[in-house]
Protein backbone atom coordinates (compact mmCIF):
# COMPACT_ATOMS: atom_id res chain seq x y z
CA UNK A 1 0.00 0.00 0.00
CA UNK A 2 2.68 2.35 0.67
CA UNK A 3 4.20 1.96 -2.62
CA UNK A 4 1.01 2.61 -4.24
CA UNK A 5 0.78 5.97 -2.02
CA UNK A 6 4.30 6.77 -2.52
CA UNK A 7 3.51 6.43 -6.75
CA UNK A 8 0.34 8.92 -6.40
CA UNK A 9 1.80 11.88 -4.22
CA UNK A 10 4.78 11.73 -7.36
CA UNK A 11 2.03 11.33 -10.05
CA UNK A 12 0.45 14.26 -8.55
CA UNK A 13 3.92 16.45 -8.43
CA UNK A 14 4.45 15.71 -11.96
CA UNK A 15 1.06 16.85 -13.40
CA UNK A 16 1.07 19.92 -11.08
CA UNK A 17 4.60 20.62 -12.58
CA UNK A 18 3.85 19.66 -16.23
CA UNK A 19 0.74 21.47 -16.13
CA UNK A 20 2.38 25.17 -14.96
CA UNK A 21 4.94 24.58 -17.25
CA UNK A 22 2.51 24.17 -20.43
CA UNK A 23 1.03 27.36 -19.87
CA UNK A 24 3.85 29.11 -19.02
CA UNK A 25 5.49 27.91 -22.24
CA UNK A 26 2.45 27.87 -24.27
CA UNK A 27 2.98 30.72 -26.86
CA UNK A 28 -0.17 32.96 -26.46
CA UNK A 29 -0.76 32.89 -30.57
CA UNK A 30 -1.69 28.90 -29.91
CA UNK A 31 -4.95 29.64 -27.92
CA UNK A 32 -5.56 33.58 -29.70
CA UNK A 33 -7.61 32.64 -32.34
CA UNK A 34 -8.78 29.26 -31.25
CA UNK A 35 -11.52 27.11 -32.27
CA UNK A 36 -14.98 27.90 -30.78
CA UNK A 37 -16.02 25.44 -28.61
CA UNK A 38 -18.99 27.42 -26.25
CA UNK A 39 -22.11 26.31 -26.98
CA UNK A 40 -23.36 29.74 -25.08
CA UNK A 41 -21.15 32.28 -26.94
CA UNK A 42 -21.79 30.49 -30.17
CA UNK A 43 -25.41 31.44 -29.29
CA UNK A 44 -24.81 34.76 -28.57
CA UNK A 45 -24.93 34.65 -24.74
CA UNK A 46 -22.71 35.76 -22.27
CA UNK A 47 -20.71 32.85 -20.75
CA UNK A 48 -18.24 33.35 -17.28
CA UNK A 49 -15.60 31.02 -18.66
CA UNK A 50 -14.92 32.20 -22.55
CA UNK A 51 -11.31 33.34 -22.43
CA UNK A 52 -10.16 31.16 -19.23
CA UNK A 53 -7.96 29.46 -21.21
CA UNK A 54 -6.30 32.41 -23.01
CA UNK A 55 -6.21 34.51 -19.42
CA UNK A 56 -4.53 31.56 -18.04
CA UNK A 57 -1.90 31.93 -20.81
CA UNK A 58 -1.33 35.45 -19.74
CA UNK A 59 -1.33 34.92 -16.14
CA UNK A 60 1.60 32.28 -16.89
CA UNK A 61 3.31 34.76 -18.25
CA UNK A 62 2.73 38.22 -16.21
CA UNK A 63 0.40 39.51 -18.73
CA UNK A 64 -2.16 40.29 -15.76
CA UNK A 65 -4.16 43.55 -17.08
CA UNK A 66 -4.38 41.61 -20.52
CA UNK A 67 -5.49 38.72 -18.57
CA UNK A 68 -7.94 40.52 -16.55
CA UNK A 69 -9.74 41.85 -19.48
CA UNK A 70 -10.42 38.54 -20.84
CA UNK A 71 -12.00 37.16 -17.72
CA UNK A 72 -11.91 38.56 -14.72
CA UNK A 73 -14.52 36.09 -13.19
CA UNK A 74 -11.33 33.70 -13.72
CA UNK A 75 -8.51 35.97 -12.76
CA UNK A 76 -10.24 36.94 -9.61
CA UNK A 77 -11.49 33.90 -8.34
CA UNK A 78 -11.10 30.49 -10.01
CA UNK A 79 -6.97 31.27 -10.62
CA UNK A 80 -6.32 32.36 -7.42
CA UNK A 81 -8.29 29.42 -5.55
CA UNK A 82 -7.09 26.75 -7.55
CA UNK A 83 -3.46 28.25 -7.16
CA UNK A 84 -3.76 27.77 -3.55
CA UNK A 85 -5.41 24.60 -3.66
CA UNK A 86 -2.20 23.16 -5.28
CA UNK A 87 -0.06 24.91 -3.32
CA UNK A 88 -1.49 23.36 -0.33
CA UNK A 89 -1.97 19.90 -2.22
CA UNK A 90 2.18 20.30 -2.84
CA UNK A 91 2.78 21.49 0.66
CA UNK A 92 1.34 18.77 2.51
CA UNK A 93 2.23 16.06 -0.27
CA UNK A 94 6.02 17.42 0.12
CA UNK A 95 5.96 17.65 4.21
CA UNK A 96 3.96 14.75 4.85
CA UNK A 97 1.87 17.46 7.21
CA UNK A 98 -1.44 17.57 7.76
CA UNK A 99 -1.22 21.18 8.25
CA UNK A 100 -2.77 23.30 5.77
CA UNK A 101 -0.05 25.73 3.44
CA UNK A 102 -1.59 28.80 5.14
CA UNK A 103 -1.82 27.79 8.75
CA UNK A 104 2.17 26.86 8.54
CA UNK A 105 2.27 30.27 7.10
CA UNK A 106 0.59 31.54 9.84
CA UNK A 107 2.31 29.74 12.71
CA UNK A 108 0.06 27.22 13.55
CA UNK A 109 0.86 25.50 17.12
CA UNK A 110 -1.87 23.09 17.23
CA UNK A 111 -4.20 25.17 19.69
CA UNK A 112 -3.70 28.84 18.55
CA UNK A 113 -2.36 30.45 15.61
CA UNK A 114 0.97 33.04 15.76
CA UNK A 115 2.47 33.18 19.38
CA UNK A 116 2.68 30.76 22.46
Amino acid sequence: MQRKTTWFRIARLVFYLAAVLFFALLPYAAVEGGWMVCPSAAMGFPCPGCGATRALSLLMKGRWIEAWDLNRVFCGILFPAGALTMLQDVFVTVTRKRLSFLEYLMGWNGGTLGGT
